[in-house]
This record gives C-alpha cells, sequence and structure tokens, in this order.
C-alpha cells in the first residue's frame, strides 16, 4: 500500500514538473513573438517598440540598411524585407528552442538561454536598459528550466529501475 502512494506521489510531482516545464520553455515564444512585433515595427518605421524585442534587431536594421545601401540598393521595402527576415531568423531560433525545450531537449534550452544571454549583453552595449530589465525577467523564468528537465529525466530512470 506505502509503495502505491510513493507512485501516486510521483506521478504527481512529475505532473507538476512537466507544468513547470512547459510554462518556463513558453517563455522562449513569448521572446519570438515580441521580436517579430520589434523587428515589423522597426523595419516598416511604425514607431519605437525597441524595449519589447531583441537587442540584436537593434543593431541588424542599420547594419542592414547601411550594407544594402553601400551596394547600391534604393528601394526602401528591400531594405525593410531584408532587416525582417534577419529577425525572423532569430525568432525562429526562440520557437525551436520553446518546442525542443518543451519536451526535454536540455541542448536546446541551454542553447536559447546562452543566446538570450548573449541578447541581453548586446542591450547593456547598445544601453537600452529598459529592454535589459525585460531579459533578466524572461531569464528568470528560463532558467529554472534546464533543472527541470534533468529532475524529469532522473524520475523517468528511476521509474525504469521499478
Amino acid at each position: 500500500m506505502k509503495k502505491r502512494s510513493n507512485s501516486a506521489l510521483t506521478m504527481k510531482d512529475k505532473a507538476a514538473l512537466e507544468n513547470r516545464l512547459r510554462s518556463s520553455a513558453s517563455w522562449f515564444y513569448w521572446i519570438a513573438v515580441l521580436a517579430a512585433i520589434q523587428g515589423t515595427a522597426i523595419a516598416f518605421q511604425l514607431g519605437d517598440v525597441s524595449f519589447i524585442g531583441l537587442g540584436v534587431t537593434l543593431v541588424i536594421d542599420p547594419a542592414v540598411r547601411t550594407f544594402l545601401t553601400g551596394l547600391g540598393a534604393q528601394s526602401p521595402l528591400s531594405l525593410s524585407l531584408l532587416s525582417l527576415t534577419c529577425t525572423l531568423v532569430f525568432c525562429g531560433f526562440f520557437v525551436l528552442c520553446g518546442f525542443l525545450g518543451g519536451r526535454r531537449h536540455l541542448w536546446a534550452f541551454m542553447t536559447g538561454i546562452c543566446l538570450y544571454t548573449l541578447d541581453a549583453l548586446v542591450c547593456i552595449l547598445i544601453k537600452d536598459y529598459i529592454s535589459l530589465i525585460f531579459h533578466a525577467g524572461a531569464l528568470v523564468a528560463l532558467l529554472p528550466g534546464p533543472g527541470i528537465i534533468k529532475q524529469l529525466h532522473q524520475m523517468n530512470q528511476a521509474e525504469l529501475l521499478v
């Protein structure tokens, strides 16, 4: 009888950990969506929403515009679309990290956290401190993910031994 209650407790703990993992991994989706909004607003000059997105977008857009203008590109639309495409590549990467991280792929979670931390460093370099505050909050929500994945893997191993 005691073994059954431990098993029930383990299943309850496992479900709670799964929920915490999904919650943590979902922050990668928020990062991607907000960065896409930011990238769109910057590319099409819809207003300043730099505080909600990636610091790298604030570097990509002027770099792409300078590069293409140097090559003789004149079309503002082509400059905007290439800049937005570069930003969307980063967004796609964060979506992938959220998807795979939520399915217990530790490497994806860790890679996403490392990339987002590097983006926070970009925010420091360009002195975008409001965005840095958002980055810090998101990182606080992301950081438990790898530990949760490890706990879930340990629980699975323990179940296999029983």
